[in-house]
This record gives structure tokens, sequence and C-alpha cells, in this order.
């Protein structure tokens, strides 16, 4: 997208906004960005479209070894720059990581060499024109069409091994419920066998996308993509049909509990429910002030 036409789209966003001052309401809100937002999902989600291409299926082969298999994570700066709660949750997946499976940990020193992200990519990301966020989808989905196996979000708390089940059918993710304008899938938590269809249609629309584009177009492009690859490819939506189909509502429970107090009896329930929690470190620092709470003692060290 050329700089003017980015300029002019962004004035469009702008009048968006302008009108939806004067909306009352969320839902009819929503549905004026929707339609005349120039960056709203709708619009970039068809906008994307143009990045796919119909690689058949093995165009680029798998780097893993047969019966090999990962599990993944990353926190860019390194395990001794993370926070006491991401330390103990990264600590709770490798304790989880089920026997015939290495543990692998990202940090920007070992990112290049095993992902394979082109030397294009990598210079917008050190140029800025990347966010750390963004290039953490671009890192997951290079990772697994690559080798496969499991990418976990370092905020995940493990309290039981990673479920074989969810591996049966090749591709793994929670599901948002209910779908959203922009995504129908979570992904915080991957699991792929090498050459998934979703993931290497997803890897080459973001290299098209970065050969041609200067800036991120919008927060949600790779759910936005994912959705692009569904719609697009009958391979990529079989291999969405055939996912399990479950919600990533008890996976987050136990962040909602982050700021209130400690209940063992509340932990053993939430920890029954699933094997795998998506917490966050970006809570009020009231919550670790405030001895005693949920915060607090998945922090202690």
């Amino acid at each position: 997208m050329h700089l003017i036409e980015y300029y002019f789209k962004r004035a469009g966003t702008f009048l968006a906004n302008l009108a939806c001052a004067f909306i009352p309401g969320k839902a009819a809100r929503n549905l004026v960005r929707d339609r005349f937002d120039p960056f709203s999902p709708p619009h970039v989600g068809r906008y994307v479209e143009r990045y796919w291409t119909p690689a058949p299926v093995g165009t680029r082969p798998a780097r893993t070894a047969p019966g090999k298999r990962y599990v993944f994570q990353c926190w860019w700066q390194g395990y001794d720059a993370a926070p006491p709660l991401v330390k103990n949750c990264i600590d709770s997946v490798r304790d989880h990581v089920p026997s015939g499976c290495e543990y692998i940990f990202i940090t920007e020193e070992n990112a290049r060499e095993w992902s394979g992200i082109p030397d294009f990519i990598w210079n917008k990301f050190k140029a800025g024109a990347i966010d750390r966020t963004h290039m953490s989808d671009i890192l997951r989905t290079y990772l697994l069409a690559r080798h496969g196996g499991w990418w976990i979000d370092a905020t995940y708390l493990a309290t039981a091994p990673l479920p074989r089940e969810w591996e049966r059918s090749g591709l793994f993710m929670f599901q948002t419920v209910p779908p959203r304008a922009w995504t129908v899938i979570d992904s915080s938590l991957i699991y792929a066998r090498p050459g998934s269809r979703i993931l290497a249609a997803v890897r080459d629309m973001i290299a098209n996308y970065w050969q041609s584009e200067a800036r991120l177009m919008q927060y949600c492009l790779w759910h936005l993509m994912v959705l692009a690859a569904i719609r697009l490819d009958p391979a990529a939506r079989a291999e969405f049909k055939s996912m399990p189909k479950i919600s990533q509502r008890s996976a987050y429970r136990l962040e909602k509990m982050l700021g209130k107090k400690f209940d063992g009896d509340l932990f053993d329930k939430i920890a029954a429910a699933t094997p795998l929690h998506k917490l966050t470190w970006k809570f009020p620092r009231m919550f670790l002030w405030s001895q005693g709470t949920f915060a607090s003692k998945l922090s202690e060290r």
C-alpha cells in the first residue's frame, strides 16, 4: 500500500471514529466502524486475501525428523529477564512436557536459527516496523510450519501434562466463543504437525505481505490471515473443521482470579478443568502489594 493511499485510508478511520462519537450503543458503533473504517477487521481481512497463494501442500518440506516432537516457548529478552509469574509459567510447562518431546526456549538470539524467518522480515523487525507482539505471531507460524509441535505462550501455567488427544487431528487451537469479526481461534496455544495447511498458507501470506507492505495495518492481522486461508483454501478449511472444538473460556478462568484472594480449593477446581491456563503479567501492581492474592501466590519464587 502506497503512503498516500495509507494516509487517505487513515483519514477514513478518523471520520468513522468521529461519526461513532455521536452514535449511542456499542453494537451500533461497531457496525459503523466495520462498514466505513478502511482499517477495520472486515476491510483488512478482504485486503490481505491478495497475499494468499494457492501453493500445494508440501512445497516446503518439513525440517523435523519423523517422530520428532517439539514444545516451543519464547521470551524475547531471555528467561532471566522475565517477571516472576512468567518464570513460574515457563517452569510449569517444562515440568509437564510429555516424554518424547524436546523443549525449546526461543529468545532473540536463536529465533532466526530455529524459525528460518526471511531476512527482509527480520530487518523490518529490527527497524521497528514490526513490533514484538506481531513478530511473535510470525515466529510461531514459521516454527510450526517448519518443525511442527507445540507453541505455548510464556504466560501459560501448566497444571497437568499436555493432552495427547489434542494432537490427534494434526492441528489444535482453542476456539473463541462466540466467534468475533476478526477471529474464530486463539493463537496463544497451537499444536500442529509439520506441513499444516493453515500454517503454511499463513506463513506464505506473511512473507508476501511484508515483501510489499511497510507497516502493520491491523493488530489482529495474523487472525485475519487465518480466516482468509480458511475462506480461500479448501484444504485449510477441511483442516479447520477437523480440529477439536474446545472453547478458550476454561483456559482464561484463572486469569480472572488474579486480583482476588487466593483459595486453594478453588485453584484445584480450576486446575482440574483444563491442563493449561492463560495468565498475564500485565496486571495492576496492587495485586502483588495485597498479599494473599492469586497474583502474589502465582508469582512466588
